[in-house]
């Protein structure tokens, strides 16, 4: 085959596997995600690698009690939430969400500290989401895809 042939054909794959991509993830569009962790570089490691993936707005806060304000005044589509927070723990933050009516999204539990889970499910039930650090990324991302489907 031709070498400009072959060219052109890789090219056009391309525009139609973007093309492709960018359908697939259009429903992601305009979806706000809050990520509540008392670690900076957790912050910077998430929100970094989440805008990069999808197409919608992610706040950050390392304070808990901040962005209990913002969820009353604006409520995210999925929150990821630190276990361990600097005031007080994940656990007690997602039941005061629990508590706004504003808020009725998932909420993806994080921690280094696998042993979180089972307090988690015992407290919020089987459906919930719980991921280890550090964070296998290609199932967090189908995880978050899947929730704001």
């Amino acid at each position: 085959m031709d070498r400009n042939l072959l060219k052109k054909l890789k090219e056009e794959k391309e525009k139609l596997l973007d093309s492709i991509t960018r359908s697939e993830m259009k429903h992601l569009d305009n979806k706000s995600i809050m990520v509540i962790d008392d670690s900076e570089e957790t912050i910077f490691m998430m929100s970094t690698f989440l805008k990069k993936t999808g197409q919608y707005n992610v706040k950050t806060f390392v304070n808990e009690f901040e962005a209990l304000e913002e969820i009353a005044k604006q409520a995210p589509d999925l929150i990821v939430l630190d276990v361990m927070l600097k005031n007080t723990d994940g656990i007690k933050f997602a039941k005061a969400v629990g508590g706004l009516d504003v808020f009725r999204g998932p909420i993806v539990f994080i921690s280094s500290n696998a042993n979180f889970h089972n307090d988690i499910i015992q407290t919020f039930g089987a459906n919930t989401h719980f991921m280890a650090k550090p964070l296998d990324t290609t199932k967090f991302t189908n995880l978050i895809v899947e929730l704001l489907k």
